[in-house]
């Protein structure tokens, strides 16, 4: 998808790049069973949830001048649980 409006819209200097977080430690999981959270970050290579800021970083280098020609990508922050 990112590649196909990357096409479409690079023309105009616009580009299209995609983040695909995994979990994240956010308030979402809060009221969650500590048994299931547990066992959640158990089946995720990295073992643990990522953290808002490691995403927001990601974020911020797909929007600064060093990453300009990343055009059509899909960024996978996820502790490698897309790997599975």
């Amino acid at each position: 998808m990112a590649r196909t409006f990357s096409s479409a819209l690079i023309e105009r200097g616009i580009r299209v790049n995609v983040v695909s977080p995994g979990p994240i430690e956010t308030p979402i999981w809060e009221g969650f069973d500590a048994a299931l959270l547990a066992q959640r970050k158990q089946t995720n290579p990295s073992r643990r949830f990522g953290k808002p800021e490691e995403v927001a970083g990601a974020v911020a280098y797909l929007l600064s001048s060093e990453a300009s020609y990343i055009v059509g990508a899909e960024l996978c922050i996820d502790g490698g649980a897309g790997q599975l």
